[in-house]
């Protein structure tokens, strides 16, 4: 299962693969590869949201400018300014309107509280499948981390068997009704054991 993202001059590919999530990351002047555990991540979602108001702000501004500055001059019957000059200072100014434009908005979701965290863009391809995909790194997570480390085992000490349970369940990796389960599951498992060994 994968997500692919794109925000701006970012493109983003996510690929779950067994317990780790391969990550590509390519920006105008580089790619980048790595891979996270899933047993790093957290549980918890952060979500950041700026807008780009300033940007347009300085964008109209800078446009508008531009465009004064090439009708200003124009209209200028000493010609102060050689044509050349006028028409390029103008479009320098459009240009830095248009780049400023194109500056995207921040709008990330991230998975955190963890040892390492992921950030994905929030609304491509869509805020929906994000959050989706985003759950199911979660829900994946959890489940490695569950598998690598919780045994259900009736020999074990019920002490010991207890221990495991709380902390998975603190942990947030085991809900309430999950612990209640496997804590039911053991005592079965260890009294059907008992009666076998009488």
């Amino acid at each position: 299962m994968g997500l692919s993202q794109k925000q701006g001059y970012k493109r983003c590919e996510f690929d779950l693969q067994g317990d780790s999530i391969h990550v590509k990351l390519k920006t105008f002047s580089a790619t980048k590869e790595w891979s996270v555990k899933l047993e790093n991540l957290g549980d918890q979602i952060a979500i950041e949201r700026n807008t780009r108001k300033m940007a347009i702000v300085f964008s109209i501004l800078s446009g508008a400018f531009g465009i004064f500055f090439i009708a200003v001059n124009l209209a200028d019957k000493k010609h102060t300014l050689e044509l050349w000059a006028v028409i390029a200072i103008g479009l320098f100014y459009l240009l830095i309107s248009g780049i400023i434009s194109q500056i995207p908005s921040t709008r990330e979701i991230r998975i955190v509280g963890g040892r390492e965290s992921l950030t994905f863009f929030l609304d491509s391809p869509s805020e929906e499948e994000v959050k989706e995909f985003v759950e199911l790194v979660i829900r994946r997570s959890k489940e490695v981390i569950l598998s690598k480390y919780f045994t259900m085992d009736p020999d074990l000490p019920e002490e010991s068997m207890m221990k495991q349970l709380n902390w998975l369940r603190n942990s947030n990796i085991i809900s309430e009704s999950k612990y209640q389960e496997l804590k039911f599951e053991y005592k079965t498992q260890k009294l059907m054991l008992s009666n076998l060994n009488k």
